[in-house]
């Protein structure tokens, strides 16, 4: 069942117990891709195994805006977001929103200039209780 909520003033604990959780049972990460230039160049030659994903074949992303930078997960090399400083990081950055995957089933994701993150509850059970989660609308 999923489930969103809305970032409460200590995100950065939160967030970051969620992105841990994800990290060990996801294959791979989606971001939204803000602007173009040289930033995404760059995370490109950092990371080999990046790929762009058209918006037309993304149908099932919590929220999507435009194209996607997709990411497998290596485990054997550091990933992005084992150095970042929190969700804010995410908000009006060159790629925002990041999503968490196993296979076509996405996790963890967020909408970052809303505060807003989704989970899958089969995998985040431990949620703390001051955090009021709202049903997904039906499709």
């Amino acid at each position: 069942m999923k489930k969103s909520f809305d970032l409460p003033g200590n995100e950065q604990f939160i967030w970051a117990s969620l992105v841990d959780v994800a990290l060990k049972v996801s294959d791979k990460v989606q971001f939204n891709i803000l602007f173009k230039g040289e930033e995404l160049e760059n995370f490109f030659k950092n990371y080999k195994n990046a790929r762009i994903r058209k918006e037309k074949d993304v149908w099932n992303k919590f929220y999507t805006s435009g194209d996607i930078v997709e990411l497998t997960i290596n485990k054997k090399e550091p990933l992005i977001l084992n150095n970042l400083d929190g969700f804010s990081y995410w908000k009006n950055n060159f790629i925002e929103d990041p999503s968490f995957w196993i296979g076509e089933h996405e996790i963890l994701a967020s909408i970052s200039h809303e505060d807003m993150v989704m989970v899958d509850l089969k995998y985040f059970e431990d949620i703390p209780q001051n955090i009021v989660l709202y049903d997904l609308p039906k499709e």
